[in-house]
């Protein structure tokens, strides 16, 4: 379709491969609910009264979900093998679209992710002791993910969720021993800025928000 100087494209790319379109409910919006995934059910808690609605139940399990500002929808990942990492598309009745497999994606544990403001979804691995930052433009198609190598500026045990701070433009978690974990996607560096284990004890603490 062209008119004038603009000038827009469908059907570029190929096929997603194993995506299942279903027709997702409304759009999230920001309000002062914080959005997180129990036992495979969608839920929003209120923290000014510390209370938890159900969204929706998922009718399969996934986890890294994080809110995309460009179109208003949650996305996260579907582990359905160790080898096969699928993009979960979530409106806001809690309905799951599968948008299908992520190419160049093979590592397993992926449950910690969040978005930039540009509509890509981020994810800090680790494995074999090195650390990993994957990243997702869940507009393109077909699906791609990258990777890159993230030097460790100090020593950085596992996290189990990451928020982005979009002042400061990098992410931020809480390692299972109770460290302040801060990640730079453009710089591609990772370290602890902060140790909070007297709070945080010995277990992980799976769920981060930023504001």
């Amino acid at each position: 379709v062209q008119e004038g100087a603009i000038a827009h494209t469908w059907g570029s790319g190929a096929e997603i491969p194993n995506a299942n379109r279903v027709t997702l409910g409304g759009q999230f919006y920001c309000e002062t609910g914080f959005y997180q995934v129990i036992q495979n059910t969608l839920k929003r808690l209120d923290v000014g009264t510390k209370t938890y609605v159900t969204v929706g139940s998922a009718s399969q399990s996934y986890n890294g979900i994080g809110y995309n500002v460009e179109d208003n929808y949650i996305y996260g990942y579907r582990k359905v093998s160790s080898s096969e990492i699928h993009l979960w598309k979530l409106g806001d009745d809690g309905v799951e679209e599968d948008l299908g497999e992520l190419t160049d994606y093979t590592f397993s544990n992926a449950y910690k992710a969040d978005f930039d403001t540009s509509g890509n979804l981020w994810a800090p691995v680790l494995t074999g002791g090195n650390w990993f930052l994957t990243k997702t433009d869940v507009d393109a198609s077909p699906l791609t993910t990258t990777t890159t190598t993230l030097t460790q500026l100090n020593s950085v045990d596992n996290m189990h969720d990451i928020a982005f701070n979009p002042t400061l433009n990098v992410f931020f978690g809480l390692t299972q021993s109770g460290k302040l974990a801060k990640v730079d996607h453009v710089n591609n560096t990772i370290q602890t800025i902060a140790d909070y284990n007297s709070f945080a004890g010995n277990g992980a603490f799976g769920a981060v928000w930023c504001n």
